[in-house]
């Protein structure tokens, strides 16, 4: 198993279609089929099947299973290479909504220079949903988020 048949795997479980697959990774639709059946002679089971070269492609138990792995997996290994190559960089990198980066960033700010750690440390103030797409795509190690709920009078009857 290698991370590149299983990347063609769930590509050709997604779009149901060894040239699409193919095209996405740049090779040639025997590459994707040599993939699976790489993976199939590893696994001793069938992951894909198609009653004939023009069917749609039917994913079986175990392919679904492998799909499902494979696609954390995948996952687990983008974000391990990001960690590692951040690693290298020393530094960690904070986001602040707007409202916190007002009231908190100071707060915070004070503190790294208290123990010298201000150098090592990368802030970003934009608004919530800009931190959430950040974080989300590793260029965010933390972000910090006023709670809203907290400004909202409560009512009682």
């Amino acid at each position: 198993m290698n991370e590149r048949d299983l990347k063609y795997f769930c590509s050709l479980v997604e779009t149901g279609n060894y040239t699409a697959t193919a095209t996405k990774f740049h090779v040639t639709q025997p590459a994707i089929s040599a993939a699976l059946r790489r993976l199939e002679e590893e696994y001793q089971a069938v992951l894909l099947t198609q009653a004939n070269h023009r069917a749609q492609l039917v994913t079986t138990a175990a392919g679904r299973t492998l799909y499902i792995k494979s696609k954390q997996l995948l996952k687990d290994v983008a974000q391990m290479a990001l960690e590692v190559h951040h690693a290298n960089e020393q530094q960690v990198r904070l986001g602040f909504s707007n409202v916190a980066g007002g009231i908190w960033l100071p707060r915070v700010i004070k503190k790294f220079i208290s123990v010298d750690l201000l150098d090592q440390v990368t802030t970003t103030v934009a608004d919530s949903e800009q931190l959430l797409v950040d974080l989300r795509q590793g260029k965010l190690d933390a972000a910090v988020f006023q709670l809203w709920s907290q400004n909202v009078p409560r009512i009682y009857g």
